[in-house]
């Protein structure tokens, strides 16, 4: 049972990993994306030479800044994914 008032809210998710500027652009967390960055190199080692760190890092910063965009939508619990299922089920097309 659920205590009445509960998820009766709406809440928004935090926007810790980016944040908006007055352009409308959205920055990427420094302190983040070097978290993430060093996460990856403790899984693969020392594999990646400078210029291949220096690309994964502007990949995980233009990551979270896709996130931070996402982040900005509101939605509720009653919003559906925005997805069509369309079985193929053989035949024509």
């Amino acid at each position: 049972m659920i205590p009445q008032g509960i998820g009766s809210e709406r809440v928004m998710p935090q926007q810790h990993a980016s944040s908006a500027t007055d352009a409308g652009q959205y920055q990427a967390d420094d302190a983040l994306v070097a978290a993430r960055l060093a996460g990856l190199r403790a899984r693969v080692g020392d594999r990646f030479n400078a210029e291949e760190l220096a690309h994964l890092r502007r990949d995980l910063a233009k990551q979270e800044e896709q996130i931070a965009k996402l982040r900005t939508v509101p939605l509720t619990n009653a919003d559906e994914p925005a997805t069509i299922f369309a079985p193929y089920e053989g035949g024509e097309e």
